[in-house]
């Protein structure tokens, strides 16, 4: 496993591994990067069904990433002189059903609980998210819940070579759904794009 596992990460490399056990097929992976970020992920396709148009996966994503960045929750109006770094450590576990009815095209749906936890920065050049920011100005500081989530996506692939693209485009489409567990105040969408042509 090669490169950066998130942005500012640092480059990576790690074990690998991929087998097929009769018809279940695993993907283990790790990493660690030149800042000391860690990642280990289990993928599994328990089964393929409808001439492979059907798959069901289950995945475990676990991170540690030591310092990341934060400017306050006013965006591109934050101010820089705000930089702080703090740590987030997260598992996700995840299970995804998807149809792939033409070749070019695929939809699908995840179901997944995800545990992520805020911690001090591990940046030595800024301080640590505790020392300038409170549960107001860093929602969720304090009281960290764990999170239910659901993703529905489509993707449509008119590359003419999937893993090294000369041609062609491809589009994808997401919205997902978080909800706290602890209470209601923890609820948020996201939706994601990308095209690339």
């Amino acid at each position: 496993r090669l490169g950066g596992m998130t942005r500012g990460s640092g480059f990576a490399i790690g074990p690998g591994y991929r087998t097929h056990l009769g018809s279940v097929y695993v993907d283990l992976s790790t990493a660690i990067s030149i800042k000391n970020y860690r990642a280990a992920d289990v993928k599994v396709r328990w089964f393929q069904a409808y001439g492979e148009r059907f798959e069901f996966w289950t995945n475990y994503r676990f991170e540690d990433f030591p310092q990341e960045d934060f400017y306050g929750r006013r965006g591109m109006q934050s101010l820089e002189s705000n930089r702080v770094s703090y740590a987030l450590d997260t598992q996700n576990v995840s299970a995804l059903g998807l149809y792939k009815p033409w070749s070019w095209f695929e939809t699908g749906v995840r179901f997944g609980y995800a545990t992520p936890r805020v911690g001090p920065g591990k940046d030595k050049n800024f301080p640590s998210i505790e020392e300038i920011f409170d549960d107001v100005g860093a929602s969720g500081l304090i009281q960290q819940p764990n999170f239910l989530y659901t993703t529905l996506y489509a993707d449509v692939d008119y590359t003419d070579e999937p893993k090294r693209p000369r041609s062609g485009g491809f589009y994808h489409v997401d919205i997902e759904f978080w909800k706290g567990r602890a209470c209601n105040l923890f609820l948020f969408y996201r939706a994601d794009g990308v095209v690339l042509q």
